[in-house]
């Protein structure tokens, strides 16, 4: 992980709120930020997120008002919508878990008993790049995903208001009833890796964190300039989504049902149309997908070393 400054005192931080984030945590958890902010004697605005227009606007107003440090209150989504004006900025994100998913807030920094402690401790941080996945133009900081998952996710995102992260969990069961297998072909590296049916595919920029409380794919880092493909194969169903759910593969992944590689670009192609996600939101249904790896595209503060212990 590259560091781009050592960890010193914030002067000023835009705060991005999506109020209706997960079960409308955000609303709750902002106060608790901004009397942070307040007792350091750190200048701070809020930017609101619009209902019907996502977090973009917000993060394109707190950029123009000249602020560095652009700290997200909400989920993957909501920082996702965030990623391209921060990218172009070359600002630096900081990230406040309010979401449904909190993928990206797990893996930059401890999960914390309460926001204020999280805000105290990303003040001591320094900022560090890390990689950023790309599909079809489309940004991500946590993964991208097609069939199963992505269904799962569409779901998700039309039911999960006032559930909070047991959505996840019943958008799963209710996507395992729903999904119809792909026809897939992904190449990486100049060759064809996986060319038959398949419930679903993801593609990792970080550690895998799926519902609740399954074992992620430890070795997925954000740092390394790859992409973890993880491809689902048919049959049987049942089998294969728990071993995918729980993160688990023994000896040869093909007898597994699962299909792992790791490279810098992918290309799928699915011969029906396939429902696609990017940290969580859909994006519409594609034939075709290119997904790559943008390495260390994004400044983000207080990134937690893969795999170590938190930094105080």
């Amino acid at each position: 992980m590259s560091e781009v400054s050592s960890a010193s005192a914030v002067d000023a931080v835009a705060v991005v709120l999506n109020p209706n984030a997960g079960d409308s945590s955000g609303a709750w958890v902002y106060p608790q930020v901004a009397e942070i902010l307040r007792e350091h004697g750190v200048e701070f605005a809020c930017f609101e997120t619009a209902p019907n227009r996502g977090a973009a606007p917000a993060a394109d107003r707190a950029l123009r008002a000249g602020f560095e440090d652009v700290w997200v209150v909400g989920g993957d989504g909501t920082v996702r919508q965030c990623l391209p004006a921060i990218m172009q900025a070359d600002a630096v994100l900081g990230v406040i878990a309010a979401g449904t998913s909190n993928c990206l807030a797990m893996e930059t920094g401890p999960m914390l008993p309460n926001p204020a402690m999280r805000a105290a401790w990303m003040l001591r941080q320094p900022v560090r790049r890390m990689d950023v996945g790309e599909c079809n133009g489309e940004p991500f900081t946590v993964r991208m995903g097609v069939g199963l998952e992505a269904l799962a996710a569409r779901i998700t995102e039309r039911d999960k208001r006032g559930v909070g992260p047991v959505a996840y969990l019943m958008a799963g069961i209710q996507a395992i009833s729903e999904n119809q297998p792909l026809t897939l072909t992904v190449e990486a590296d100049g060759q064809v890796i996986y060319r038959r049916a398949a419930i679903g595919a993801i593609l990792s920029n970080l550690r895998l964190h799926p519902m609740l409380s399954f074992v992620g794919r430890e070795s997925v880092r954000p740092d390394d300039g790859l992409l973890h493909a993880t491809i689902i194969e048919d049959e049987p169903i049942a089998a294969h989504f728990a071993e995918w759910l729980g993160g688990v593969t023994r000896g040869d992944p093909h007898l597994e049902g699962i299909v792992e590689h790791r490279a810098v670009e992918f290309h799928l192609h699915s011969e029906g149309a396939a429902h696609t996600h990017v940290d969580g939101e859909d994006i519409g249904v594609h034939n075709d997908l290119t997904v790559r790896c943008m390495p260390g595209a994004l400044k983000v503060r207080g990134l937690e070393p893969p795999g170590g212990t938190p930094r105080s």
